[in-house]
């Protein structure tokens, strides 16, 4: 079966600070479903994702030159909750680039 092709908004990630590290900033009244995501990590770290002050996934553990690859398949990885922003925090102050790949709503 073949997977519904969605338009995306992106944003790019260029997050190197310890802590929160807004990817998506919040809407008042509107909230985000994140579909694909690519990261490339300039050392170790761990990185959490959340939806406000609401822990969206455990710490993933990235290492010098590594990447995490989130490939769309139709469902939506995280959503926000209406006005809360995407954060990625980084357990470390190690540069984190990337891009993000959602729709509102």
């Amino acid at each position: 079966m073949p997977i519904e092709s969605k338009t995306f908004l992106t944003l790019p990630i260029n997050a190197a600070s310890a802590g929160n590290n807004t990817i998506i900033p919040a809407i008042a009244g509107m909230g985000f479903k994140i579909w694909k995501l690519w990261l490339v990590s300039a050392g170790t770290v761990n990185v959490t994702y959340f939806d406000g002050g609401n822990a969206l996934s455990g710490p993933v553990s990235l290492f010098l030159s590594s990447q995490q690859e989130l490939k769309y398949d139709g469902t939506a990885y995280f959503s926000t909750s209406l006005g809360n922003p995407f954060i990625m925090n980084l357990s470390a102050p190690v540069q984190v680039s990337g891009t993000v790949y959602f729709t509102r709503g």
